[in-house]
């Protein structure tokens, strides 16, 4: 059986997005080996297309730029397994220091 994935995400750059099939992330070199040339993934901005189909917008409010829509299909064997789609560790770790640094700043202010 294929398990194909497309979710789009208007207002998210592709570079903050991780996915992940039983906690291994696809930019590791170890996933290709293991799952092999069959299972593709593709992460791009958004076209046009999906935006207009997803939000109904006028083309002239489309903001692209900070996009992105995720492709994937994996042959799903038949032993269960787990697939995420989150920030990436080192986005995650960026936003918690802006929301720490911003929280400390708010707490001597006070």
């Amino acid at each position: 059986s294929d398990l194909h994935i497309h979710i789009s995400f208007p207002h998210l750059d592709c570079r903050v997005l991780d996915l992940r099939h039983d906690g291994l992330s696809s930019s590791d070199s170890k996933f290709q080996k293991i799952h092999g040339r069959r299972n593709s993934i593709l992460m791009r901005k958004m076209t046009e297309a999906e935006w207009q189909e997803a939000f109904h917008y006028d083309p002239m409010l489309i903001e692209l730029e900070q996009s992105c829509s995720v492709t994937a299909r994996y042959d799903i064997p038949k032993v269960g397994g787990s697939f995420s789609l989150s920030l990436s560790e080192q986005s995650w770790s960026h936003l918690t220091s802006l929301m720490m640094f911003g929280l400390s700043s708010i707490v001597s202010d006070n």
